[in-house]
């Protein structure tokens, strides 16, 4: 069960972003060209926040921080990439 629905409101945003290949109230797909820019971002040492900001989301709306996890968060786990660097940097 999700934590949490994204609003209509939200998925209109969420939407409305480049690097957003689709967006449902329980998920967010990105796009390569996001997935590319989050692993280059990630490799920089740019925390999470920071990267979803630089992408043009908002890290409180779209639930992507720390410290317990985040759609960005858990792919970059998936990835390989230590919690502390992703998370606070």
């Amino acid at each position: 069960m999700p934590g949490k629905l994204f609003t209509q409101e939200e998925l209109q945003v969420l939407n409305a972003n480049p690097y957003t290949l689709n967006a449902t109230p329980t998920r967010i797909m990105y796009t390569k060209e996001a997935k590319q820019m989050i692993l280059a971002m990630a490799e920089q040492g740019k925390s999470v926040v920071r990267i979803v900001r630089e992408l043009g989301y908002d890290p409180e709306v779209s639930s992507f921080v720390c410290p317990y996890g985040g759609t960005v968060l858990n792919w970059l786990r998936e990835k390989g990439y230590p919690v502390y660097m992703t998370c606070y940097n």
